[in-house]
């Protein structure tokens, strides 16, 4: 028996073109819509450095050991952090400003230390 050739079935057809088109509908629809909402970003920045200073100081407190008791030392340690950045304006009409920094150290105990900028209120 030799192969058969498949029918054409008109009537099929246009429902696949139809599912196809009502499908290519949705997703533009759905692109239109995420596209047209989106707000264009006002700034774009690299980091350029980053220099981590630590800081260990003792100060001694009290008397002296001639003087009949020893006093103590508080120790405290301190790490600054520099962080030079590179703003550039998308746009012209917004005038930039860097405010609010903060910064998350993350600890190999994976402990979080946090840091804000306490000069804005």
């Amino acid at each position: 028996m030799p192969p058969q050739t498949p029918v054409y079935n008109a009537g099929e057809s246009r429902r696949t073109f139809g599912l196809i088109l009502a499908v290519s509908c949705v997703f533009f629809g759905m692109w239109a819509y995420i596209f047209v909402h989106q707000k264009p970003r006002v700034a774009d920045g690299a980091i350029q450095a980053i220099t981590v200073v630590p800081l260990h100081t003792e100060l001694r407190q009290g008397g002296t050991m001639s003087e009949g008791y020893g006093g103590g030392v508080q120790k405290s340690d301190e790490l600054y952090v520099w962080v030079a950045f590179e703003m550039k304006n998308l746009t012209s009409d917004v005038p930039l400003y860097a405010t609010q920094q903060r910064a998350t150290l993350t600890l190999p105990d994976a402990q979080h230390q946090f840091a804000y900028d306490e000069t804005q209120s």
